[in-house]
């Protein structure tokens, strides 16, 4: 579809526009804009998402998850608006980084506030020498059994009764020579605690380098604990030159060993993630998603269809054409794995 060919007439602009107006409090609210904010900021995570399952899909052809990348292609592929509420269809895959991006928001605004709460955090990091491709998923039951000696141990125990809290996720990288590198992440609130959990894996585990056994303080003021609400694994390698790229055959090893296997997990007892009584407003993050809207005076339902081309990535009425959103489409894959590491800014 040419950018000439694309329809976005003023009239249809201002009718938009015009029904999508809320009064709340005697102020104005503009339902449709703020959902094309909310469409341009997913379009290039859509673009991107769309570039990634296709290979993944295509360069995966005995894949137990190649229905899964299928449904990742078309994820989010529609934008309905039915009487002002717009809504999508999502396939939820780890993979997805319009799901990603939303599951990582839900959980920051879930945890966050009360983390932020503990006086002091840290950060513990627990590995186990790297395996080859054809050993992860029997690395991955061994070092959950293993992690799961400390969490039954009465000490462990003692400090969750205390009412210490944390954040554990599970992570895998690719490392050179067909190895992968899986470990996990760990957030806790008790210094102590901490200690405790990392002597025990090491005591636990012989083979275990110590310095591959991490613990450091974390500064809350610089937001760097976020990191841990992040991705289950990079997407991305780096060659012998430093150059970003994408490997979908060695991620695709990964994901089928992650296939039914928990990420997050909390620590601590319900009670104790209760959020303590402050004035303090908590800041929430857009987790990108479209809100169901229904307070509107808009009627009749439109369709909006996910279409990129050469230049460009949008979402467009499937009858009259009309522009929802559109960004510069990104070129290949090698582009998008310096996006994804953080080399390189969507426009």
């Amino acid at each position: 579809m040419d950018k000439d060919n694309r329809i976005n007439s003023n009239s249809n602009s201002k009718s938009a526009k015009n029904s999508n107006i809320l009064h709340i409090g005697g102020k104005k609210i503009n339902l449709l804009e703020s959902t094309v904010k909310k469409v341009n900021k997913r379009l290039p995570n859509k673009g991107m998402t769309k570039k990634l399952a296709s290979l993944l899909y295509y360069r995966n052809e005995h894949s137990t998850l190649r229905k899964a990348y299928q449904n990742s292609i078309y994820c989010a592929e529609f934008i309905k608006q039915e009487n002002g509420k717009y809504t999508s269809s999502y396939c939820k895959n780890r993979w997805c980084l319009v799901c990603q991006r939303i599951r990582m928001g839900k959980l920051i605004n879930e945890k966050v506030p009360r983390l932020k709460q503990c006086k002091n955090l840290y950060f513990v990091t627990i590995s186990r020498p790297n395996v080859k491709g054809k050993e992860l998923k029997g690395e991955i039951t061994d070092f959950n059994k293993t992690y799961a000696k400390i969490t039954r141990s009465r000490t462990y125990k003692k400090y969750i009764d205390k009412g210490c809290i944390g954040i554990v996720k599970s992570e895998c990288t690719i490392r050179p020579n067909d190895e992968y590198h899986y470990h996990k992440h760990i957030l806790v609130d008790n210094k102590e605690f901490g200690l405790f959990i990392r002597h025990e894996w090491m005591r636990l585990n012989p083979t275990a380098h110590a310095k591959g056994q991490d613990f450091e303080k974390v500064y809350k003021r610089d937001g760097s604990f976020l990191e841990i609400f992040k991705y289950m694994t990079k997407l991305i390698g780096k060659d012998a030159k430093g150059k970003s790229f994408i490997d979908v055959v060695r991620l695709n090893v990964i994901f089928e060993a992650f296939s039914g296997k928990q990420v997050f997990k909390n620590i601590g007892k319900k009670e104790s993630w209760k959020l303590e009584p402050t004035e303090e407003k908590q800041e929430k993050v857009e987790e990108d998603i479209l809100d169901e809207i229904e307070e509107t005076s808009s009627n009749g339902i439109e369709v909006f269809k996910f279409i990129d081309t050469e230049d460009f990535w949008g979402y467009y009425e499937v009858k009259s054409g009309e522009t929802l959103a559109e960004v510069e489409a990104i070129g290949d894959i090698a582009d998008i794995a310096e996006i994804i590491n953080g080399k390189k800014e969507t426009e």
